[in-house]
């Protein structure tokens, strides 16, 4: 996410304290002291007074994507820690008016859960008004950041300002997860960057070109390569090494398989309107699964009175 300010835009809906302590690159935080339920209850009004400046936003690409949130994907973190968002999934439905939401807040323990808890309602209250405003692509991870720092560190910043993991010593960017953990789609810009096979894991790399060598095969002898002179021309018959590719990818992302990362490189890579990318082509989908692939959402639930029956229905099915 380190290059999305022209096409992606993320809330993080956390504490002031926490989201400065770790947060992804350009992210804007819409933090539990700054906003209550109200802002997002009127978001028509509210949003509008947004668009004309809030201290929120840090530099204009923040306040331009704000302002065109319609033509861009938005992607909502609810909160901080995902040990107390299984318990907010548990518990939630079963507390369905406001003066219940009350008693369930004044339930919890330390102050670390009720920071989560408004966070999270505060994630749920958002989501449901930027749907209502029919943008184009709308995602709600609340899996808690926690997961999202701990499988992508080379997408944070720090208390400092500074990324946690250092920037590509090649490429500008890191390549497209296709699978969290197991699969990434790249060009040869990746493919030469020690730093990103390191930081990635990366083990296995599908070379398809006529034009790019293996380049890291000597200084890393571990890496296994498949290399495919498949000339990027239009009567290239490319069917003929799918059986010898889907063979080398199978081998490398076997469940079992837990050591092995596959990063497939092409001389330039796209994947066309994929909605989870930013201006360098990367994706966070693991922020929204879990390790079996499932999303991790709460049940149909009304919050502040307002029906999230089918905002949970929405999100689930992808609608």
């Amino acid at each position: 996410m380190n290059d999305h300010k022209d096409v992606a835009l993320v809330f993080d809906m956390r504490s002031e304290a926490t989201f400065y302590q770790c947060s992804l690159a350009k992210s804007v935080n819409f933090s539990i002291e700054r906003f209550q339920e109200d802002t997002f209850i009127q978001w028509s009004k509210k949003s509008k007074q947004l668009e004309n400046g809030s201290p929120v936003f840090k530099n204009k690409y923040q306040i331009h994507g704000f302002k065109r949130r319609r033509r861009h994907w938005c992607f909502i973190i609810g909160a901080h820690s995902s040990v107390n968002v299984d318990k907010f999934v548990l518990e939630m439905g079963k507390y369905t008016s406001k003066e219940q939401q009350a008693e369930l807040l004044a339930s919890l323990h330390t102050d670390e859960e009720k920071r989560d808890y408004l966070s999270l309602r505060n994630a749920c209250l958002l989501y449901k008004a930027l749907k209502n405003e029919r943008l184009r692509e709308l995602d709600l991870s609340i899996c808690g950041f926690d997961k999202i720092a701990a499988n992508y560190k080379h997408f944070c910043l720090g208390s400092d300002g500074q990324p946690l993991v250092a920037r590509p010593a090649q490429a500008d960017n890191y390549p497209n997860e296709i699978f969290p953990g197991r699969l990434y789609l790249g060009d040869w810009h990746h493919a030469s960057d020690a730093h990103i096979i390191e930081t990635l894991g990366i083990t296995h790399i599908l070379n398809i070109t006529d034009t790019c060598e293996n380049y890291l095969a000597d200084s890393h002898p571990y890496l296994n390569y498949l290399h495919l002179n498949l000339h990027d021309e239009k009567e290239t018959n490319v069917s003929e090494a799918f059986n010898e590719i889907f063979t080398f990818i199978k081998e490398a992302t076997l469940p079992d398989a837990h050591d092995c990362t596959l990063h497939m490189n092409t001389p330039h890579a796209h994947i066309g309107q994929c909605p989870s990318t930013g201006e360098s082509d990367e994706v966070t989908s693991a922020s929204q699964e879990d390790g079996n692939g499932k999303r991790e959402l709460p049940v149909s639930n009304q919050i502040l009175e307002i029906d999230f029956k089918t905002c949970w229905t929405e999100v689930q099915t992808g609608a």
